[in-house]
C-alpha cells in the first residue's frame, strides 16, 4: 500500500547517478554512497530514502528531513505540528466515505489523500529503517504537501500506522472527518482496525492502526 502511495506521489522518475542508501551493519546506520562504491555521506541515519530531484528523506534522532547530496539538511518535516499559515485543509470528499464493513483495512484515509494530493508539489518519501534480511523488514512513508499536509505512514510486518496531520482543523471538525471515513462501531472480524483523531499544534489529525 505504502508503494501505491508513493506511485502517485512521484510517478516514474528519470534515473541519475545520484547517491544510493545503504546500512552499515557494525553500525547499524545508514548512509549513502555513489553506485560505484563510493562513500559520499557517512552513515549516520536511523533511516534512509532514496534521492529524487537532489533531495533525500532521512530519519535522525531529531525526526525526519530532507537532506541534500552532500549530506545537509534542507528542511524538518514535523510530525507533531502542522503551518499556521497554511489554508485550511478542505473536508473529505463524497467518494471517500465509508461504503462497506466487509473492506479491510479501509481505504476512506487513503482516498482523502489522494484528494489532498491534488493540492500541488510535496517533498518527502519512503524510508527504509531496517534491512530485509536478519530481522523484521520496517519502512516510513513522510510526506509535506505544498497545502500543509503532513502524512506519516509507519510500516510493519504485520501492518501499519497511518497519520494525517491537517493544517487549520478542529479537534472536532477532525473527529466529524474521521467518522465520514470510518464509523464509530463497524462489524469487522478477523484481523483489527483502530481510528483516532485529535489535536495537533497548528491543526489536528486522523490516525488509523491496521494489522493482523
Amino acid at each position: 500500500m505504502a508503494l501505491t502511495i508513493a506511485a502517485l506521489v512521484f510517478g516514474v522518475a528519470t534515473v541519475h547517478a545520484q547517491p544510493v542508501p545503504f546500512r552499515d551493519p557494525a553500525q547499524g546506520q545508514w548512509g549513502y554512497k555513489q553506485p560505484d562504491g563510493r562513500v559520499v555521506i557517512a552513515p549516520r541515519f536511523l533511516g534512509a530514502g532514496v534521492f529524487r530531484d537532489g533531495r533525500a528523506p532521512v530519519e535522525d534522532r531529531d525526526g525526519f528531513a530532507m537532506i541534500d547530496q552532500t549530506g545537509q539538511l534542507v528542511e524538518r518535516i514535523a510530525i507533531n505540528s502542522v503551518s499556521t499559515t497554511a489554508d485550511p485543509a478542505p473536508p473529505p470528499e463524497g467518494a471517500c466515505a465509508w461504503s462497506s464493513p466487509e473492506r479491510f483495512p479501509s481505504v476512506g484515509l487513503e482516498c482523502y489523500l489522494r484528494q489532498l494530493q491534488r493540492s500541488g508539489t510535496m517533498i518527502g518519501g519512503e524510508l527504509t529503517r531496517r534491512p530485509p534480511r536478519g530481522e523484521s523488514a520496517s519502512s516510513v512513508l513522510i510526506l509535506k504537501l505544498s497545502s500543509g499536509v503532513v502524512v506519516y505512514k509507519d510500516i510493519g510486518y504485520e501492518g501499519f500506522k497511518l497519520r494525517v496531520l491537517l493544517p487549520g482543523v478542529s479537534p472536532e471538525q477532525a473527529l466529524v472527518r474521521r467518522r465520514f471515513l470510518y464509523p464509530d462501531r463497524p462489524e469487522k472480524q478477523g484481523c483489527a482496525e483502530f481510528w483516532s483523531s485529535g489535536a495537533v499544534a497548528g491543526g489536528a489529525f486522523i490516525e488509523q492502526h491496521a494489522g493482523c
